[in-house]
């Protein structure tokens, strides 16, 4: 019944407007960072990407785009890595350019929206959800909708998550 506003920015203009106002971000950008798995991992895999994920990359002519700040916060806490200056200036510089180039709606009742999560960055504002709490199928161990945790798998959820000042707190104790 309140709040909800869909956001979404095109990836391919988010990373034009860095190449034009901020060039020297583009290579940290380009290289990106490792990603927590949140227990979704094989049994025989780490639970963070032995490997970098870029932001933005191109394959066959096409760019892609791949940004979810929470997971890669979560991986640099397990791994007691603190992101550097330029990696935090290079991070705030996508989210403010997505900011300023996203478009905003509300999805009414029974609207949808489709689109590609490698070309689209999305995101949705704070809302009250009108359904009724009886309809989540799924209720975890904190009485939300979601899977429960399951044993020798770290929880998904708010165990990876941290305010960006966390974040920040980190670079500046270096």
């Amino acid at each position: 019944p309140a709040g909800g506003m869909s956001q979404y920015a095109a990836g391919l203009a988010i990373h034009d407007e860095i190449a034009a106002t901020r060039p020297d971000l583009l290579p940290v950008l380009y290289r990106g960072f490792p990603y927590h798995r949140r227990g979704e991992e094989a049994p025989d895999q780490p639970c963070i990407t032995p490997y970098d994920i870029p932001v933005f990359s191109v394959r066959d002519g096409r760019m892609s785009v791949f940004m979810v700040r929470e997971i890669f916060n979560a991986a640099f806490r397990e791994l007691k890595r603190a992101f550097t200056p330029e990696e935090i200036d290079a991070i705030d510089t996508f989210r403010a350019t997505a900011q300023e180039l996203q478009f905003e709606t509300r999805l009414e009742a029974g609207e949808a929206t489709f689109l590609n999560n490698y070309t689209v960055m999305h995101a949705r504002s704070e809302f009250e959800d009108w359904v009724v709490p009886e309809i989540h199928i799924y209720k975890n161990q904190a009485g939300r909708s979601g899977i429960d945790p399951q044993p020798g798998r770290t929880r998904p959820g708010a165990a990876y998550r941290a305010p960006d000042e966390e974040v920040r707190q980190s670079v500046a104790a270096e």
